[in-house]
């Protein structure tokens, strides 16, 4: 069973916050947000995939990702964001959007509020 996780970007000081053991700051988060007690909502929220890339680095939505697909004619290098798209998880490319398929060739590089120039041209 995939356990369900989110974390949190918060736009106000420009910092990811993850639940840690006996820290639940982002529990409390999600929770206020949905029971309509944010009323100026500085947050972004991200889910986990369930996913783990190559390196046992849990994969978020917001995450940029970096991987290998042979279109025929060589491998390419894609960087890709993964996003939540008509209820699945999908990177988004220059090349497309396409479902999370084999995720044992990709590698977390960061994310798209700390290292948004990491999607620079695609």
């Amino acid at each position: 069973m995939i356990e369900i996780k989110f974390r949190v970007w918060d736009n106000n000081n420009n910092e990811m916050l993850t639940d840690k053991p006996g820290r639940g700051r982002v529990t409390e988060i999600l929770l206020n947000y949905h029971m309509g007690l944010l009323k100026d909502n500085p947050f972004s929220f991200m889910q986990n995939t369930g996913l783990k890339d190559k390196n046992g680095v849990e994969i978020y939505e917001g995450d940029i990702t970096e991987f290998y697909i042979d279109f025929g004619y060589g491998e390419q290098k894609i960087t890709a964001e993964v996003v939540f798209e008509d209820c699945g998880f999908k990177y988004k490319s220059e090349a497309g959007i396409d479902y999370i398929r084999d995720f044992n060739n990709v590698e977390v590089i960061g994310n798209i509020y700390e290292n948004k120039e990491l999607l620079d041209g695609k």
